[in-house]
C-alpha cells in the first residue's frame, strides 16, 4: 500500500532470520501486487524494534520511502 502524500510503503513484513540483511538506508526494489510487471524503487526508512505475531509468524515492518519518480500515480 502508499501514501501517495509521502510515497511511503509501510507494509513491508520480514522474516526475523532476515533482519539482519535490512538497514536504515538500504536501496530496494518493490513490487505492488496491483502492479505486478512495475518495480518501483526505494529506500528503508524505518525497520521496526518490535515484532508483530500475524497467524502465527513472526514479523517486522519495515517502512520503505518510495522514489517519487517511480510512482504510477
Amino acid at each position: 500500500m502508499i501514501n501517495p502524500c509521502g510515497l511511503e510503503s509501510g507494509l513491508t513484513f520480514v522474516q526475523p532470520g532476515d533482519m539482519a540483511a535490512i538497514a536504515v538506508g538500504q536501496k530496494v526494489d518493490v513490487v505492488l501486487d496491483a502492479l505486478p510487471e512495475t518495480t518501483l524503487t526505494g529506500t528503508v526508512s524505518e525497520v521496526a524494534l518490535r515484532y508483530e505475531e500475524k497467524r502465527g509468524d513472526i514479523t517486522y515492518t519495515v517502512t520503505i520511502s518510495i522514489d517519487p519518480s517511480d510512482a504510477p500515480l
